[in-house]
């Protein structure tokens, strides 16, 4: 139960904290794509790696502005996912911390422990 339920929260976050990377570049490089063709803003919009891809290939003074707002519109969007994911440990601390029960716990005696502490 322990990893099928580790590899779910590791997917379920994958998922979430990739989808606000995603919306965050998106939102931030669209103002830099005007001056490209429809097709290949379209493209760069999409992907980080296909911006920088076309960076290269457009060239002067238009790629090296495109390769500066690609990336840092993926820095401001994975800085955002990593803001929510510290948000959420730290609400996960929280509520580790308010529910579980104060104090030592008993220690556990197993079947074989207790048979031979007992007297013959």
């Amino acid at each position: 139960m322990n990893d099928t339920s580790r590899q779910v929260g590791a997917a379920v976050g994958i998922g979430v904290l990739g989808s606000l990377t995603n919306a965050v570049y998106s939102a931030r490089i669209d103002d830099s794509l005007t001056e490209l063709a429809p097709n290949m803003a379209a493209a760069a919009e999409r992907s980080v790696g296909a911006a920088l891809e076309l960076a290269g290939a457009v060239g002067g003074r238009q790629g090296a502005d495109l390769y500066r707002a690609a990336t840092t519109a993926f820095t401001d969007g994975f800085a955002f996912a990593m803001l929510a994911a510290a948000g959420l440990l730290a609400a996960g601390a929280v509520l580790v911390w308010r529910r579980l029960p104060g104090g030592d716990a008993a220690p556990f005696e197993s079947a074989s422990d207790s048979a031979r502490s007992k007297p013959v």
